[in-house]
């Protein structure tokens, strides 16, 4: 194998950002159009009956991303991305000595065989470190925004990804993102 070749093999395993979080599939985007559609359905016959009924909306994603805890996890994980990279730095290192010590064929290849494995192992040890914890922090979220709903009185706050249209006054992202950061 030629070391440009290989130099490129290195470079396609080094870390990217692999922690795609909430990818949501097709079909589970359609599932939940539905169910917001039925849930909307069911408002429109509800409020026909109550005049009172309090509705809101919040932009889910972001407030997420702006409770302090999710962002205590995000420094925590770039600092352990930047561990691994460092990591995987010395192993390419060390595999671009083996190249120019003259090795062989066969030592440099085990060796990058050596290396790939060590990336998808570093790869999912975070992925799994990382993943239960922001799952937790989205759960915990659901929870608070419905203490947020009982507390101020409203029977249904939607996720404005799932609407078609809203009445920007209805918007409580903002109400619901300092209510997460003061308690």
């Amino acid at each position: 194998m030629k070391q440009k070749n290989k130099e490129l093999l290195i470079s396609n395993y080094k870390f990217q950002n692999f922690m795609e979080v909430y990818v949501v599939s097709n079909t589970t985007r359609k599932v939940l159009s539905v169910m917001v559609f039925t849930i909307l359905f069911v408002v429109i016959s509800f409020s026909q009956t109550d005049s009172n009924l309090k509705i809101g909306y919040v932009n889910f994603e972001k407030t997420v991303e702006s409770y302090y805890k999710w962002k205590d996890l995000e420094s925590m994980y770039q600092i352990d991305l930047k561990y691994y990279q460092g990591k995987i730095n010395e192993m390419e290192q060390q595999f671009k000595d083996l190249q120019s010590s003259g090795a062989t064929e066969e030592v440099l290849q085990q060796n990058l065989q050596q290396l790939q494995t060590r990336v998808n192992q570093y790869q999912q040890e975070l992925q799994n470190e990382y993943q239960q914890k922001m799952a937790n922090i989205a759960s915990e979220v659901t929870v608070k925004i419905a203490q947020y709903a009982k507390e101020n009185g409203y029977d249904l706050i939607l996720n404005e990804n799932g609407v078609v249209y809203y009445n920007p006054e209805l918007d409580l992202t903002e109400k619901i993102i300092q209510y997460l950061n003061e308690n």
